[in-house]
């Protein structure tokens, strides 16, 4: 649990409930939850004395993602061939001790596969694990989450952000340090990238359009999306940036509630309210698939901003 920086109230959780066999992770990208997600699923087929030992074959296996007993349903599959995944978890495990079914990006879980989990959340088997990962427990069925102990990862303090990318990296400066605790939101994950020099020009660029997006300036949102027709690679990864960042939005303008993690300027964007937000998600998924045909980054980029400044 040492690796699991803060979120005393989920080590206190999982100490209390060590019988739970179903989990929800919820959190933002770079909050934790991957690395939740190994200690959970070490602590359980590690063989080494001290669990998890990071050593042993199981926890190898694991790490290599190489152990038949440990499954990565995908939750876009058709829901026939996501029941046939799950209803393996009837068979006993054959290398490990027990038998995980990691769901992972769960927020695009199709209703019809949720559906389909339903059943083995109610009835889980002694060797079965469920652990579902999601922007946010508002994503799925309200059936699920009944069924599932939430672990939500919180934000951190400020001071655990900065002792833990001092320890981790070393000195790097005074105003790196706050730059990298700023564009955390009080994520470790996220605040590694930018101290780690991770963080690219997409994510530079994606923290630019958000702002002028939220105070609507049309001059700041066109130079944001501005580049070189020979940087199409970045234009695309900016894009993805966007839309990943949309999908959570739209989650907290449809729901109607808070979700930790979100900056100042896409709070400012839930209050678009959910038909514009769609609208804005809607043309970055056109222009993802139609840069793929025509690539004039100029005329998506106007298409874009366009889009974003309708008033729906």
């Amino acid at each position: 649990m040492n690796k699991l920086i803060g979120n005393e109230h989920i080590k206190k959780t999982l100490t209390e409930k060590s019988n739970v066999r179903s989990f929800i992770i919820e959190g933002p990208e770079g909050s934790g939850r991957h690395t939740l997600l190994d200690i959970l699923v070490m602590s359980k087929i590690c063989t080494g004395d001290h669990r998890p030992c990071g050593k042993c074959a199981a926890c190898k296996r694991y790490e290599s993602k190489n152990s038949i007993d440990i499954v990565y349903p995908d939750v876009e599959l058709p829901v026939k061939e996501f029941r046939e995944i799950i209803n393996t978890a009837i068979e006993y495990p054959r290398e490990e001790k027990c038998k995980f079914y990691i769901i992972d990006n769960a927020d695009d879980m199709k209703v019809h596969n949720q559906n389909a989990l339903l059943k083995n959340l109610e009835e889980p088997f002694d060797f079965t694990y469920f652990i579902i990962i999601c922007n946010t427990k508002e994503s799925l069925l309200k059936t699920i989450v009944s069924r599932c102990t939430v672990l939500t990862l919180k934000p951190l303090e400020e001071h655990v952000i900065k002792d833990s990318l001092v320890k981790k990296y070393g000195e790097k400066g005074e105003e790196l340090l706050a730059r990298a605790v700023l564009g955390s939101r009080g994520f470790l994950g996220r605040a590694e990238e930018i101290y780690s020099g991770k963080k690219n020009i997409a994510d530079e660029r994606y923290n630019a359009f958000m702002n002028a997006l939220a105070h609507e300036n049309l001059a700041e949102m066109v130079l944001a999306l501005s580049f070189d027709n020979k940087k199409r690679n970045e234009f695309n990864d900016l894009i993805d940036n966007l839309l990943n960042g949309f999908k959570t939005i739209l989650v907290c303008a449809g729901y109607k509630k808070e979700i930790s993690g979100l900056s100042n300027e896409e709070r400012l964007i839930v209050s678009f309210g959910e038909k514009r937000i769609k609208n804005i998600y809607d043309a970055f998924m056109k222009t993802k698939i139609g840069i793929k045909f025509n690539v004039n980054m100029s005329l998506w980029s106007v298409y874009i901003v366009k889009e974003c400044l309708k008033k729906i």
